[in-house]
């Protein structure tokens, strides 16, 4: 939103710009299964730079990680395509994509997702037992409530979300 708000409030007045930017524009109209394909890509990328800010505001968490490294992928994906083209009106794009393998390498080694999906799964049982005792306290009768309870009922300190072997990396390095 903010690369809009700058574009609109200061526009290109560059002729050879605008025609460089035309010129990619036409190139993606014309390749109907590139201009596909970037789409796809995108729409399984986040918003990278509201993930950025959130850490910077210190309220990231291992989710935002997840989603910061799917992103990294995905521009990597779009680099690969766009690079593919040979086309010149691309260059310029492709040139000014930059995409941080490294981070993306030690967020992928950082953080456990099996991990993760059992504390989300966690969190939801929880939840779930927060709303039957909700609704236990406003009388509602709740008899599938032994019938449903799973016999590996996870615990709170069973559920890891950092890789166990990469802590102890850290720790030893």
């Amino acid at each position: 939103m903010t690369l809009l708000v700058a574009n609109l409030g200061s526009p290109i007045t560059s002729i050879r710009e605008i025609n460089r930017r035309l010129d990619m524009v036409e190139t993606f109209i014309n390749d109907s299964h590139l201009l596909a394909d970037i789409i796809y890509h995108l729409r399984q990328t986040h918003d990278s730079q509201r993930l950025v800010q959130r850490f910077s505001l210190g309220r990231g968490d291992s989710d935002d990680l997840l989603s910061l490294a799917r992103t990294i992928r995905e521009t990597e994906k779009i680099l690969t395509r766009l690079k593919e083209q040979h086309h010149p009106a691309l260059d310029n794009i492709v040139a000014r994509i930059v995409v941080p393998e490294k981070l993306c390498e030690r967020i992928e080694a950082a953080i456990d997702e099996e991990g993760l999906v059992r504390k989300q799964r966690l969190e939801e049982l929880e939840t779930a037992e927060l709303g039957k005792i909700v609704r236990r306290v406003e009388g509602v009768e709740v008899e599938e409530e032994r019938k449903t309870r799973k016999k590996d009922e996870l615990k709170k300190e069973d559920v890891w979300i950092m890789k166990k072997s990469y802590l102890l990396f850290r720790v030893w390095y």
